[in-house]
């Protein structure tokens, strides 16, 4: 890029030497093209990148639901069974309390 750079600035002088009206304006022209081709893609790859960050931001929100989800229903499942161990073994007290 800066060898295209150095490269235009060298033409423009040389052009401007010859001071032909058409050459210089076709001789400009062609010369300001690739600037505004790579600065047009440069726009579309810094786009790219924003909306695959974008997708991957979504993709890890919806996967971090997911998990949250299953995770308080695998939490209430582990309370549901010690609350029923909790009476199994209240229910074992006191059938050892009337034994005795």
């Amino acid at each position: 890029m800066f060898g295209l750079f150095l490269f235009t600035i060298f033409m423009l002088i040389n052009i401007h030497k010859a001071s032909q009206s058409w050459l210089v304006i076709f001789s400009i022209s062609a010369l300001i093209i690739p600037y505004i081709v790579a600065i047009v893609h440069l726009k579309n790859v810094i786009n790219i990148s924003k909306v695959k960050q974008d997708q991957s931001r979504a993709v890890k929100a919806k996967a971090d639901s997911q998990l949250q989800s299953e995770l308080e229903e695998n939490w209430k499942e582990i309370e549901d069974e010690l609350d029923s161990l909790a009476g199994s073994i209240d229910d074992i007290i006191n059938d050892n309390d009337k034994k005795n």
